[in-house]
């Protein structure tokens, strides 16, 4: 009697201690994903244009863009590779998204962007200069 109820100890113990390995296991599994997901998609896409791969930069920034869409250097980065693909709705779509963001504190970069989309869309007006952007010209 004594016997099974040592058997009966030891096979509880075993069955935590499975238990408890089990859990810690998926514990350190879930971290490793939530630190892997952690990956800045900017540099993650930088890297894949670094070896000429621009359709799986332009996808990890578009879904980036999905969990973040106030990410203003995905955007910038996925505006570039529009404007090498020559995809004027996306570039558009993108540099009005964009515009907001630049056009009072980084008119230089906002004009390196109008100025991309002057070349592949003359006509529209999001990329003509602005009066500001005009005045600074005549002053220089």
């Amino acid at each position: 009697m004594i016997d099974s109820l040592y058997l009966m100890a030891g096979a509880g113990l075993a069955g935590l201690a499975a238990g408890g390995f089990i859990a810690w296991r998926k514990r350190k599994t879930q971290q490793l994903r939530q630190r892997s997901s952690k990956i800045d998609p900017v540099a993650e896409a930088e890297v894949f244009m670094a070896y000429d791969q621009d359709a799986k930069a332009r996808d990890v920034l578009e879904a980036a863009l999905q969990q973040e869409p106030d990410n203003v250097n995905a955007r910038l980065l996925l505006i570039k590779i529009y404007g090498k693909e020559n995809n004027k709705a996306a570039y558009e779509r993108t540099a009005r998204a964009l515009y907001p963001s630049l056009i009072d504190t980084q008119l230089i970069l906002w004009e390196k962007i109008a100025r991309l989309g002057r070349k592949m869309d003359p006509q529209n007006p999001l990329y003509q200069p602005t009066a500001t952007q005009l005045q600074m010209q005549q002053q220089a």
